[in-house]
């Protein structure tokens, strides 16, 4: 939460309409990490994360001579974004998901 948005009388004073937005919004993102947690726990799920990241460039340098360093960089936040979510989701996981991309790196390499 930014601090402009702390005040002394915490959510006393705050908009009903925005505390329910804030509600549903911390909501998704907590049903949306236990999601992600769940599927990457299947070996299935797994098998899709590892293709979908390995599209999305996660093991891949971004930087490029010309003007496609813009999608590379958007595509690889993206799956930065994916991965650091599932960190938080499950930390066991992501590791196991972190060891399986490495190998797909690794068969990448002439």
């Amino acid at each position: 939460m930014p601090l402009d948005d702390i005040s002394p009388f915490g959510d006393l004073l705050a908009d009903p309409d925005e505390l329910r937005a804030r509600r549903m919004a911390d909501q998704r993102e907590r049903q949306y990490l236990e999601d992600l947690r769940d599927v990457a726990r299947t070996p299935a799920g797994k098998r899709v994360l590892v293709v979908l990241l390995d599209r999305l460039g996660a093991h891949r340098p971004a930087w490029r001579g010309n003007s496609s360093i813009h999608r590379e960089c958007a595509l690889k936040d993206f799956a930065d974004d994916v991965l650091n979510d599932l960190a938080l989701a499950d930390e066991d996981a992501f590791l196991n998901l972190s060891r399986a991309m490495r190998a797909v790196a690794t068969e990448d390499r002439p």
